[in-house]
Formats: C-alpha cells, sequence, structure tokens
C-alpha cells in the first residue's frame, strides 16, 4: 500500500458505486506504509461493510479464483504481473492506463482508464457488473492473449533471443 498503487482513487470510485449497489465487497491485498491512512479513508467514506484489507497474501490463486472481476487502480506501474495473474484467472479487468500497463491489456482483454479519475473507474466497474456477454469477452480476449503473448514458452525464448543478440554484438572498445 504504496501511493501509486492508487488505492484512494478505488476508495473514492467504491464510494460512488456503493450508493446504487450496497452489497458490492471489494477486497484489498496487501500491505505497506499507506494501510492505517487508507483504513482512515475507508472509514471516512463509511466503507466498513464494503472494502476489506487481507494484508499480505503469499499465493493469490485462491483470491483470485474467488474473485469476479478484477480492478487495478494504479498511477504508475513499471508492469504489472498481477494483470497476468488476473488474465489467467480468468478475471475480467479494469485497469489504469498507466506505466506498462497498456503493454498487456489490449485488444479487448480489459477496460483501460485514465489514472487518478475514480469517476472514470466507478464507471468502468460498473459496466462489467451489467454486462456478462462483455465480461466473457474481455475474459475470453484476455485468456488467450495471457496464454500465447505471455506464456512460459514464448518469455523463454525472448530471453534467449535477447542473450543470442548480445552474444552476435561486437564489445564496444
Amino acid at each position: 500500500m504504496v501511493p501509486f498503487k492508487g488505492h484512494k482513487i478505488l476508495l473514492e470510485a467504491v464510494r460512488k458505486l456503493i450508493d446504487t449497489r450496497p452489497q458490492l465487497k471489494f477486497v484489498i491485498a496487501g500491505d505497506g506504509p499507506l494501510r492505517e491512512e487508507l483504513s482512515a479513508e475507508r472509514k471516512r467514506l463509511k466503507l466498513e461493510k464494503n472494502v476489506f484489507f487481507l494484508g499480505h497474501i503469499p499465493d493469490v490463486e485462491d483470491l483470485l479464483a474467488a474473485a469476479d472481476l478484477f480492478v487495478l487502480p494504479s498511477l504508475k506501474e513499471p508492469f504489472g504481473i498481477v494483470l497476468l495473474e488476473a488474465m489467467a484467472a480468468r478475471l475480467p479487468i479494469v485497469a489504469t492506463n498507466a506505466g506498462g500497463v497498456p503493454e498487456i491489456i489490449k485488444d479487448e482483454s480489459g477496460i483501460l482508464v485514465p489514472p487518478n479519475d475514480s469517476g472514470a473507474l466507478a464507471a468502468a466497474i460498473d459496466k462489467l457488473l451489467n454486462d456478462t456477454d462483455y465480461q466473457r469477452t474481455l475474459v475470453n480476449n484476455a485468456f488467450q492473449r495471457v496464454s500465447t503473448e505471455f506464456s512460459i514458452k514464448k518469455m523463454v525464448d525472448l530471453t534467449d533471443e535477447l542473450y543470442q543478440d548480445c552474444l552476435r554484438r561486437k564489445p564496444v572498445a
């Protein structure tokens, strides 16, 4: 729980959604220096019955299997391996168009929204909750993408290709 992960924006988005969907539950896995501040913000927004902080989860597989959708509200995100995990778990995804996220979420494999925009985040979550056909399209595209573009074989082949390229280059004097 650090500022660039955008948890405050997620809490603001949840507040917007709860008025019309009071039954919604959000879980936030992880820990960090903002835990107390985010807990206070959750209380200020009256979200204690809707948002739960789970702390550090060493194996997120079971958590992802129990989820209905995945949200990554980051303001900055170098790559976002957790997105690959969510894609492999066949979850519909809402993420911010920040850092390396657009390299992962493309070709209708998730919904991208501007970073730091709780209204857009809430609207995208609401869209997914209202449209199961769209959810299925995103999930199928995401699973296909993670299976082909981010498979272990593909990553090994790309790493090998990079090493081979480095070996072919002449050293610079």
